[in-house]
């Protein structure tokens, strides 16, 4: 894994320690927003990994994880559950 994958994934993990301190202390809204951004560091960590990056993440690198994982994985679940309803 490259050295900068490895920091922005450190960084989601922290996000979340964070989000599961200030829940505890009933901080709900504080803590959704410590899980955003747990979420746009993995996010960015798994473009960055690929190879790909987006400059703005918000905008284009949300569309390109859609694009290029998200539905990559929805079609092979789409293709599982053909195949078990031709099969069954």
């Amino acid at each position: 894994m490259k050295k900068t994958t490895d920091q922005l994934l450190a960084k989601a993990v922290d996000a979340i320690e964070a989000a599961e301190l200030l829940v505890d202390a009933g901080k709900n809204m504080i803590a959704a927003g410590r899980t955003y951004y747990a979420m746009f560091y993995a996010a960015e960590a798994l473009l960055f990994e690929s190879g790909q990056e987006a400059k703005y993440l918000v905008i284009g690198g949300m569309a390109m994880i859609q694009a290029g994982f998200v539905r990559a994985t929805v079609d092979v679940d789409i293709a599982k559950a053909e195949k078990r309803q031709n099969d069954g």
